[in-house]
């Protein structure tokens, strides 16, 4: 039906067997471990035990290769900028991976700039992740650690809007530790049961949670979830609904998140309703809200009201100029195929106004890129924009090699694209971290499609000869064969 990031039950499994399997040593209240790690790469070293009784940090796990990660980024600059003044620092750390070495890393933060102003490090022998990540049983990134002025554990979890709750209540001296250290146990309670799909002793947990703290909206569509998803006893999911949507009445980005999570386009239980009155409650309060109004467009089109939702869409794109990552964000939905036919031309429009806002952006390039596409079938502006792209990314090895990957082998442009593929590989090969197997990989495919099989099979010889992990050799070697007997 639906996949909600809030808090995916069954996500707990693994955090679950990680614990069962390492012994959890470090949960709520437990004293910090010292950060130590090989390379700060941005900002001054950390030193908790200079910050006891001073301040609060935010430990951050993160890669260059995870999506999610790269998406928290100006969220977390949002929040350092927030709480400069406040004692709070904001560390990323990172550890080595073939594709997020310390060059990578180095690259992608200084490309970043103050985009991505706060501190950052480079973990090369793990010794953080293991005294935070498998400490906790936590296997999943990006995750943070919150560690109080006393030094403490304060909270654990994906650095969403619920850091930003820990935060505010820290600074201001009203964070309950022993409250907050009560529910994880009962959440880890929840998870265990949910393992098993032991429903009713995960929801009595959840209610067991939310007894104490009853404006929990995450936990009513936690219970949402399971009534919805695994029950199938939608009489009471919607009530779940309704009593997380009221809870976040006052809070529009909340809200447009439930609401998006309810709306489906067949609608067969029943859930659009409810989540169109409470976007129209908070298009009341908010009118000019960019997030209510991209969930509102969702709804109108979900059911059917063509007039009213493309005059939504119009003038919400005008109200976003200045907001790229809304602008975006919005221009993805519409490009989408259930909209594109009607809404292609908007779609791009609002791309437009995206790069215009940030040319240097190449996500913003990569959504025009596909929209030009998808929904314009322009190849030669699509081919304009690819090259731009490669531009504005060009020391970001793994950007560069998921667009020539992408473009070497999904169904919608493979054989179309070729020699923008290989610019983007030849591109990605000279810079820092662009030599390892999984790059060398990308550019031997590459030249193997634009005919240049004796390279290919040179440049994927490396691939196999750097390549240390025995299930991708396997595939590389297959890779080389192929090339090799190709007859060319």
């Amino acid at each position: 039906m639906r996949s909600l990031r809030l808090w995916v039950v069954l996500a707990a499994t693994t955090i679950l067997t990680n614990v069962l399997a390492t012994g959890q040593t470090l949960e709520i209240g437990s004293p910090a471990p010292a950060l130590t790690v090989s390379k700060w790469i941005k900002g001054s070293p950390i030193d908790l035990a200079a910050a006891r009784g001073k301040g609060i940090t935010v430990v951050e796990f993160w890669a260059t290769w995870c999506p999610p990660c790269i998406a928290s980024i100006p969220h977390l600059t949002k929040l350092q900028h927030e709480y400069a003044d406040k004692n709070v620092r904001i560390v990323g750390i990172t550890e080595p991976r073939e594709d997020n070495t310390l060059e990578m890393v180095t690259a992608f933060v200084k490309q970043r700039g103050d985009a991505m102003n706060y501190t950052v490090a480079f973990d090369n022998d793990g010794k953080a992740s293991r005294a935070y990540m498998m400490a906790a049983g936590i296997d999943g990134i990006p995750t943070a650690f919150v560690i109080n002025q006393e030094g403490l554990i304060a909270w654990i979890g994906f650095p969403d809007g619920a850091l930003d709750a820990v935060l505010a209540e820290l600074v201001a001296g009203k964070y309950d530790l022993a409250l907050a250290k009560r529910i994880a146990r009962i959440d880890k309670r929840a998870e265990a049961a949910a393992m098993f799909g032991e429903w009713k002793e995960a929801l009595a947990a959840m209610d067991e949670a939310i007894a104490l703290r009853p404006g929990s909206v995450d936990r009513w569509m936690q219970k949402f979830m399971i009534w919805a998803e695994y029950i199938g006893n939608h009489d009471e999911a919607k009530e779940c609904a309704r009593k997380a949507l009221a809870l976040a009445a006052g809070d529009p980005a909340k809200t447009a998140e439930i609401a998006s999570h309810l709306i489906t386009d067949e609608d067969e239980y029943g859930y659009n309703a409810i989540a169109m009155e409470a976007l129209d409650r908070a298009a009341a309060r908010s009118p000019k809200n960019g997030e209510i109004r991209i969930a509102r467009f969702r709804g109108l089109a979900a059911r059917g009201d063509d007039a009213k939702y493309l005059a939504l869409a119009e003038e919400t794109i005008e109200l976003l100029k200045g907001d790229p990552a809304s602008l975006s964000r919005f221009a993805v939905i519409l490009a989408t195929p259930g909209y594109h036919t009607r809404c292609g031309d908007l779609a791009l429009r609002a791309i437009d106004l995206a790069v215009a806002a940030e040319p240097g952006e190449p996500m913003h390039l990569l959504m025009k890129f596909h929209i030009e596409h998808t929904s314009r079938n322009d190849h030669k502006s699509a081919t304009a924009t690819g090259r731009r792209l490669i531009r504005s990314a060009e020391s970001d090895v793994d950007f560069l090699s998921g667009f020539a990957w992408s473009l070497l082998t999904d169904e919608a442009t493979k054989g179309k694209f070729n020699q923008l593929a290989l610019a983007a590989a030849e591109t990605m090969a000279k810079s820092p971290g662009g030599d390892a197997w999984s790059p060398l990989d990308t550019l031997a495919l590459a030249k193997f499609e634009t005919g240049a099989v004796l390279e290919a099979v040179e440049i994927q010889k490396r691939a196999v000869a750097k390549c240390d992990n025995e299930y991708a050799r396997a595939t590389l070697e297959a890779t080389l064969k192929r090339f090799q007997e190709s007859g060319h």
